[in-house]
């Protein structure tokens, strides 16, 4: 049986923005793509400045929750970065929920919510998505 800390650092891969930044956006897009340059600088603190100044709404509002999720987890703000990724996945039908749930999974096992942890990754590894084999290999060394 592995620690939670060993199996994060097996398993964390920092998320890498590149392409998804648009060089051509004005108003509150654009704060969320210096935000998401500051990400990619590795300044994550100037990052959640400027998602906290972002405005966007809607649909797109789960963006914002996301990259904060990434730089609070980043920072070691793991409950912190478990919150922002839950309204990701709480918003629903999006490109991000998946990522979401991987990371709120690590986030907890970084912050050595062992049965949360479980709990998290089953569900992940019973939808046999893009993560489910990760996730059943990380229940195989939690269990």
């Amino acid at each position: 049986s592995y620690t939670g800390q060993q199996l994060y650092t097996s398993y964390y891969q920092p998320y890498r923005v590149g392409a998804s930044i648009s060089r051509s956006a004005s108003g509150s897009q654009n704060s969320l793509n210096n935000a998401l340059l500051a990400i990619d600088r590795g300044e994550y603190a100037a990052a959640l400045n400027l998602l906290g100044s972002s405005s966007l709404k809607g649909q797109e509002a789960f963006t914002v929750s996301f990259y904060s999720g990434v730089a609070y987890q980043e920072l070691g703000e793991y409950n912190r970065a478990i919150g922002s990724f839950t309204q990701v996945v709480q918003q629903g039908d999006n490109l991000l929920v998946e990522q979401s749930e991987w990371y709120i999974g690590l986030c907890y096992l970084k912050a050595d919510e062992r049965q949360k942890a479980l709990a998290q990754f089953r569900s992940i590894a019973s939808r046999n998505g893009f993560y489910g084999q990760e996730s059943g290999k990380i229940l195989k060394q939690l269990e």
